[in-house]
């Protein structure tokens, strides 16, 4: 109205299904140091939002890299973002009801997913970044802007600052 824009919020609840497998990183999922190990856990919830346990959980690792496909469309050059994902471990978790699952590793710079799926279960999955990082993050928002990230946000005169461009 007036020439300007409106938002509102809702919260609708969802009930479920099926059982949902949840994952908590134990860091900022804008990002996280690189060298450092990082830290998740991860449970299982019943329809009713109850923990339940689950047995031989499969959870994947992949390495996440990002490319632009150009193209003209109309007399204007557009571009759509294409994201390929490359496994680089995995393997099978016993979920307790009372215990989650505990993943903890050391990743290098750039972009990661971790999942998990269980027959008869909502899969789930978190991306996240690894190396140094910045409040905006380290991943491309676009093929005409490089991936710069520093490894602190204040820095005083003469200070060193790590800055990495991808």
């Amino acid at each position: 109205p007036g020439g300007r824009t409106v938002e509102q919020n809702a919260s609708l609840p969802v009930k479920a299904e099926q059982p949902m497998i949840g994952i908590r990183p134990g860091f900022d999922t804008g990002g996280a140091p690189e060298g450092q190990p990082l830290d998740f856990n991860a449970i299982v919830l019943d329809a009713e939002g109850k923990r339940i346990g689950a047995k031989g959980a499969a959870w994947t690792l992949k390495r996440l890299t990002y490319d632009y496909q150009w193209f003209n469309a109309d007399g204007s050059w557009r571009y759509e973002t294409i994201v390929r994902a490359a496994k680089i471990d995995g393997g099978t978790a016993d979920i307790g009801a009372e215990k989650p699952f505990h993943l903890s590793r050391a990743f290098s710079w750039g972009s990661y997913r971790l999942e998990f799926s269980a027959a008869g279960m909502a899969p789930a999955s978190i991306d996240f970044w690894a190396g140094y990082y910045s409040a905006g993050g380290g991943i491309n928002a676009a093929p005409d802007k490089l991936a710069v990230a520093v490894d602190r946000a204040n820095a005083k005169a003469g200070e060193t600052v790590n800055v990495k461009i991808d």
